[in-house]
């Protein structure tokens, strides 16, 4: 069953969805100092500033889980009218994608420390109950799932968001993710550990934020008469275990996973457009690369393989990386400024997992 993507809010360093997309398509970047951390180059006496993209307005002030609130509030808004969120939040399913809660200095028990799946659960909760009081929300007949995994957590949470569909357990649900890499706690520890582009380290990332809500119809169950795109492949798998840990993917896992996501799609291969979580560092230039190679190996893309890269924009945004690249490819096909009718999403987290979304402006042929 293909989804309808029928509405997207985000909130983002470029504005909400319309105004972020448009801005990130004219080259826009708002990159600023960090106003907390700086960098000491070896060598120099002077601290030199510490680009970030933050969220202008919005997120400051705010640390742990009151930022990823703030972050997500807004999304919600630019999602929809305020009359209509406390009904929408209420009556519709949420899958929510959140970092792990201690790579970002936020507060677990103790006993969730070597419990993944517990210790992203309760952060998802924390974040959506504030969330739902903020906006006016009951928990109502509504339920949660949450996922982790760095930026493959909103691949696997629209994969389950399209299993549940498939089962017929909702007509309609929402699918979001709110991450946030610029607090300076965050900040000292990636910086310490040689992630940060800086000057005497150009292939890190800038650290950036982002919340992105998705609002995903069955045929039978949306409400929009013309959805924004469709949801034609979502696949997530992980890469395989080396003997060598310093050995950088080349590909294999994340193409397995976009292979079969184009072939569930059922969607024109000959051009194709690549948004990938590239953000600067080597591994990861790597890995997109060697997906390149294997997709040319395959056939894909040989009228024309193109790479949207939305760290150049927005930073490293974390668990909501992929849905930020989601609300790129969707105005991309609204607006007609897609080189291709075929766009993919593709996520790799730090750790093992990949996952794969492919959208497109046209429903598959019957």
């Amino acid at each position: 069953m293909n989804l309808r993507i029928s509405a997207l809010g985000m909130s983002s360093p470029l504005g909400g969805v319309i105004q972020g997309c448009a801005a990130f398509r004219a080259g826009i970047s708002r990159a600023s100092a960090s106003r907390e951390v700086f960098c000491l180059l070896q060598g120099e006496s002077d601290p030199q500033p510490l680009p970030v993209h933050e969220v202008p307005g919005v997120s400051f002030g705010f640390r742990g889980v009151g930022r990823l609130v703030a972050l997500l509030c807004d999304a919600f808004r630019d999602l929809a009218p305020a009359s209509d969120l406390p009904h929408l939040l209420s009556e519709t399913p949420v899958f929510l994608a959140v970092p792990d809660p201690m790579e970002r200095g936020i507060a677990v028990q103790q006993e969730l420390w070597q419990d993944a799946p517990r210790k992203v659960a309760a952060l998802g909760q924390r974040v959506l109950e504030q969330v739902f009081e903020n906006l006016g929300a009951r928990k109502g007949r509504s339920s949660w799932r949450f996922f982790g995994g760095g930026h493959a957590a909103f691949g696997r949470a629209v994969e389950a968001a399209r299993q549940g569909s498939q089962q017929r357990d909702f007509p309609a649900c929402l699918v979001a993710a709110v991450d946030s890499l610029v607090v300076p706690e965050v900040l000292e520890v990636m910086l310490a550990e040689g992630w940060l582009k800086t000057g005497a380290n150009p292939v890190g990332f800038i650290p950036g934020e982002a919340a992105v809500v998705a609002c995903l119809t069955t045929p039978q169950g949306g409400t929009s008469p013309a959805p924004l795109a469709f949801l034609r492949g979502v696949r997530s798998g992980r890469e395989p275990r080396s003997e060598n840990p310093d050995t950088p993917p080349v590909g294999h896992a994340l193409g397995q996973c976009l292979l079969e996501a184009l072939d569930e799609a059922r969607a024109p291969t000959d051009r194709l457009v690549l948004v990938s979580d590239h953000d600067g560092e080597q591994r990861r230039a790597m890995e997109l690369g060697g997906l390149q190679v294997l997709l040319r190996g395959r056939g894909v893309g040989g009228g024309g393989l193109h790479s949207w890269l939305p760290a150049t924009g927005f930073g490293n945004t974390g668990a909501a990386s992929g849905a930020l690249g989601l609300c790129l490819a969707v105005r991309g096909l609204q607006r007609g400024y897609a080189p291709a009718p075929t766009l993919a999403i593709l996520s790799s987290a730090d750790g093992p997992e990949r996952a794969a979304l492919v959208v497109s402006s046209q429903p598959p042929r019957s």
